[in-house]
């Protein structure tokens, strides 16, 4: 059973506790290619996509670095994420990880954007 495919709430418990073990198999059913991922993952691609980003900047220890940041913006885009929707991720973080982590991850995020789409610089 891979995560996010249909599946009875015994099955997706059980993969989440087999996660919490560091099981292999399990492990091993969301891995691959980001289209693997996207399937096993059960959300659609934008979805997937700023999820993906969110998680970049959460792990942010990049200081200033765009290169953790330029591939999850890439997609996003290229999913069809808007500028609004990426502010948005930064906003609904906010509150659970704190000013100073989102202000360490700004500036990568503003450096991919603006690599991606050199007509979003500012002044």
């Amino acid at each position: 059973m891979s995560p996010g495919r249909p599946g009875t709430e015994k099955a997706l418990i059980a993969w989440l506790a087999d996660v919490a073990v560091h099981d292999p198999a399990a492990l091993a059913s969301a891995d691959g290619s980001p289209a693997r991922n996207i399937e096993a993952s059960g959300l659609d691609a934008r979805s997937h996509a700023m999820v993906r980003l969110a998680a970049a900047v959460t792990a942010c220890d990049c200081g200033g670095r765009a290169t953790g940041h330029e591939q999850q913006v890439s997609a996003a885009l290229d999913h069809g994420v808007s500028l609004d929707e990426i502010v948005g991720v930064f906003v609904a973080l906010l509150p659970t990880v704190g000013a100073e982590r989102m202000a360490a991850a700004a500036p990568a995020v503003l450096r991919a954007l603006t690599q991606a789409d050199p007509g979003l610089r500012s002044g």
